[in-house]
């Protein structure tokens, strides 16, 4: 089996998408990985990676995005997958653009989340759903991290319910078994009392991570 995995971003490539790459390699899958130049590269191409890099901008520029189907329509043609399995919006798009000319067999795209939510102005979020509605009818089948994008992307009849799965997000219980860490040092850290519950939230400061939520629930219960 031959795949291409297609992302915008080293970091997404390193910090995402290579436990699923060693996956795949582990079980005997001919991987290419394609994303922008960047640091991490050298890096993954050290641990034996197979890396082709191509400008992909993170923007709807025309003419990168141009640019960007031009450079994926030659590796394409060049590598002839067996699948692509795109990730992040951008990439993912001009990737299935690319992979509708030149034929590929089976595209997937695992949504990591949707750019467009309900507190985005009417007509910017009608845009990116259109957007997201036109890279469905360029799909074979569509990974979403949660189940609440899963149904979003059938409401808003970006792809048909049997062609879509809720994936999840895969965590280590082994790396964070709290019994393998001296959490008496971490509240000695930050000075927090032993008696004091603490509760967290960890990811980007964007309104879409749920921070309001998070802070009107504390609030709620008291801490």
């Amino acid at each position: 089996m031959k795949v291409c995995q297609l992302c915008a971003v080293d970091f997404t490539l390193k910090k995402f998408l290579l436990p699923l790459i060693d996956g795949m390699r582990a079980a005997g899958w001919d991987l290419t990985a394609v994303c922008s130049d960047g640091p991490f590269i050298p890096g993954l191409r050290a641990r034996g990676h197979r890396v082709e890099t191509i400008p992909i901008a993170r923007s709807m520029n025309p003419v990168a995005a141009l640019r960007t189907v031009i450079a994926l329509v030659r590796l394409f043609r060049r590598e002839r997958f067996d699948v692509l399995h795109a990730h992040t919006p951008v990439a993912a798009l001009l990737g299935r653009i690319a992979a509708r000319i030149t034929g590929e067999p089976l595209v997937i795209y695992t949504a990591h989340g949707f750019y467009f939510h309900e507190e985005m102005p009417s007509c910017k979020r009608r845009l990116h759903v259109a957007l997201e509605g036109l890279g469905g009818r360029l799909t074979d089948y569509l990974f979403t991290q949660s189940a609440e994008d899963a149904e979003a992307a059938v409401r808003h009849g970006i792809m048909q319910a049997d062609h879509v799965l809720a994936i999840g997000n895969g965590v280590s219980v082994a790396r964070f078994d709290p019994s393998k860490h001296d959490r008496g040092a971490a509240r000695r850290e930050f000075g927090i009392p032993a008696h004091i519950p603490v509760i967290g939230i960890v990811g980007r400061l964007v309104l879409e991570k749920g921070y309001v939520e998070f802070l009107l629930a504390a609030e709620t219960i008291g801490i």
